[in-house]
């Protein structure tokens, strides 16, 4: 069963600390929240939501920033993350809200961010892009 989908791809704005231009010393007075480690966006607007619905749009702007960290081709969601992404009605006891499950190839180095879990492959398939988000299911 797939549930229905909410897609934040164009009403979230993602800005990198790398880039130089917000950091974390501007980010609030620029209008911005703090996703993960070095990047910020605006989130949606979240009146009419359901309780459901707000926790994945804040999971989806959350593996988004994920994702906009990291080297585009360097990994691929993975696990209940990638189900979660996909929309795939999960059992309570396998849903994970609090955690980015990538697949990182052996020999390339591991994310280590606070949220993250990493898992090693040998040989990192090319990922299917899912609404702008690199998914290996």
């Amino acid at each position: 069963m797939v549930r229905h989908l909410i897609s934040v791809s164009d009403s979230l704005d993602l800005r990198l600390s790398r880039s130089g231009e917000i950091d974390c010393k501007n980010y609030v007075r620029l209008g911005y929240v703090r996703l993960t480690h070095g990047v910020y966006g605006r989130l949606p607007d979240e009146t009419g939501l359901g309780a459901y619905q707000i926790r994945r749009q804040r999971f989806l702007a959350y593996v988004r920033a994920v994702v906009a960290a990291y080297p585009r081709g360097s990994i691929a969601l993975f696990g209940p993350t990638a189900l979660q992404v996909l929309g795939v009605a999960l059992p309570a006891s396998l849903e994970d809200w609090e955690h980015c499950h990538l697949l990182v190839q052996s020999g390339t180095s591991r994310p280590r961010r606070d949220g993250v879990v990493a898992h090693r492959c040998n040989r990192l398939v090319r990922p299917h892009d899912f609404d702008g988000l690199p998914v290996r299911h």
